[in-house]
């Protein structure tokens, strides 16, 4: 019988003999390997506190979604997919669903180096997840609530805090060229902040029902599977030039709005399959505008993103 006592034990004094590791920082990431295909490939980064091996799933053309691994398959529960993976450590890991962030592409060159790659199966069906499928029963482990398995998550997410913290500096740092190109065109009608309530529109309001709600609804008319609320999401996601930035410490959605919209009444539209529903009305679209979210609202929005259109009212 298994002894998850001694295994968390054991993974926990492993980490621990990483502090003695020097680490040198940035990597020399091969010319040849950024222009490939990322997708299935695994990254490794040392540092002084513990290793930090990833696994690419989706490429974007700036950034890529990557998930944290790890090889105590033993304590894995419902969120982590088992895989088999060559490595000196072991040659069977877990890539963990619950713990997927996006990362700028030139933070994975510096930091990471890659170190071998996934089956073309296993990220089908990782990518598969983030589309809203469930993972292979066989494949993930059970047990969630036993009690060092949540001590082995806890140790993850703060294992994952470096990963996080790269994307907010890449965050910040475009936050702060936006702010400062917005600043530059119109310097005292910048920024407009609002609570989520004063800029819904007629449609939401009159179905008395919470933007959460609307949504969802929207989602099951329209059959279209809920994307996956695992991926933490970093950068910008633009939409017709206009940027929406999801602030996750402060619960904020701020908009700044591309300049053919800038002064003019607008729509926030979800719009898919020819059916268009209204969700935010502005009279005047500012540069960049800030709404105040619930956590449940916040949610929502992210899974509604890639429905999300800026309309110029008739």
């Amino acid at each position: 019988m298994i002894d998850l006592k001694k295994i968390l034990y054991s993974y926990e004094v492993d980490l621990q003999s990483f502090q003695n590791i020097e680490d040198s920082g940035k990597k020399d990431i091969p010319r040849t390997l950024k222009n490939e295909k990322l997708e299935g490939i695994v990254f490794e980064k040392l540092s002084p506190s513990f290793p930090l091996i990833v696994c690419v799933l989706v490429e974007k053309k700036h950034s890529v979604l990557v998930a944290l691994m790890s090889y105590a398959y033993e304590l894995a529960t419902h969120h982590d997919l088992f895989v088999k993976f060559e490595h000196p450590i072991r040659d069977f890991w877990i890539v963990e669903t619950n713990l997927i962030y996006e990362l700028p592409k030139d933070k994975l060159f510096q930091y990471f180096i890659p170190v071998g790659n996934l089956s073309e199966s296993d990220v089908s069906i990782l990518k598969g997840f983030l589309k809203g499928n469930k993972l292979p029963s066989e494949r993930i482990g059970y047990g969630t609530l036993i009690e060092e398995k949540i001590k082995f998550k806890k140790i993850e997410k703060d294992r994952a805090r470096e990963l996080f913290a790269m994307g907010l500096e890449y965050l910040e740092e475009m936050e702060e060229a936006l702010a400062q190109s917005v600043s530059a065109s119109e310097p005292e009608k910048t920024e407009v902040k609002t609570p989520l309530t004063e800029i819904l529109s007629d449609a939401v309001k009159k179905t008395n029902k919470s933007l959460k709600k609307f949504i969802l609804e929207f989602y099951r008319k329209n059959r279209l599977s809920q994307p996956a609320l695992a991926a933490t999401r970093i950068e910008p996601i633009s939409v017709d030039s206009t940027k929406f930035i999801y602030n996750k410490e402060s619960n904020e959605l701020n908009i700044i709005f591309s300049e053919e919209f800038i002064g003019d009444s607008v729509d926030i539209v979800l719009s898919v399959k020819g059916s268009e529903f209204p969700l935010f009305s502005l009279k005047k679209a500012p540069n960049m505008l800030t709404v105040s979210l619930s956590k449940d609202d916040f949610l929502s929005l992210e899974i509604a993103q890639c429905y999300l259109r800026v309309k110029k009212r008739r």
